[in-house]
């Protein structure tokens, strides 16, 4: 068995070309709906036969029915296939703007995301710099409190060796080491 598929539109043979049945057959159905009379009829005996069923006056009730049932079922496959096209259609456009507003939310998210990220990290360095400054004002406070307390103990130092105090004793009470009390007599 041979399978031959036709594509009509691309059979261009004016009728003067057609040189065997083939291309005859092939020239009446492509232009079918412009002819006013079917050609060939001389050459071939088919065409007469073609030409005879296809004037519908000459049909009978029974075979005018028939003819009739077929071209509302072409019609309704027709119709039935062109509204399935349709539907497909339409759904893929109903799922590609679905797909798009997905699309769209998740980047909107995603600079939601990137703004609440970059104030994060703006939030976690303005936290950090408060961390260091705490920590620098604790040091230096820290200091200030070592300093005075060392001020006091050399008052409290030069006070006791004012009153003539042994560099011994004055070390106990002070918390202070001989070489400080020592540069106080200076």
């Amino acid at each position: 068995m041979r399978v031959v598929f036709l594509q009509l539109p691309l059979f261009e043979k004016k009728e003067l070309e057609c040189m065997d049945i083939f291309d005859c057959w092939i020239y009446v159905l492509n232009n079918m709906e412009h002819l006013k009379e079917i050609p060939f009829l001389d050459k071939y005996p088919v065409f007469r036969k073609l030409a005879a069923i296809g004037d519908l006056q000459k049909l009978t009730p029974e075979e005018r029915d028939y003819y009739e049932e077929d071209v509302k079922i072409m019609r309704d496959l027709y119709a039935t296939d062109k509204w399935e096209k349709e539907k497909r259609r339409m759904a893929r456009e109903a799922a590609r703007k679905e797909v798009e507003a997905a699309r769209k939310e998740v980047e909107d998210a995603h600079k939601k995301l990137e703004t609440a990220h970059k104030e994060v990290e703006s939030a976690h360095k303005e936290v950090e710099k408060l961390r260091r400054e705490k920590e620098e004002a604790c040091r230096a406070q820290e200091e200030a409190t070592q300093k005075a307390k060392v001020k006091e103990k050399l008052a409290i130092a030069k006070e006791l060796l004012s009153l003539h105090l042994p560099i011994l004793q004055v070390m106990q009470a002070t918390g202070l080491t001989k070489d400080q009390i020592e540069q106080l007599e200076n």
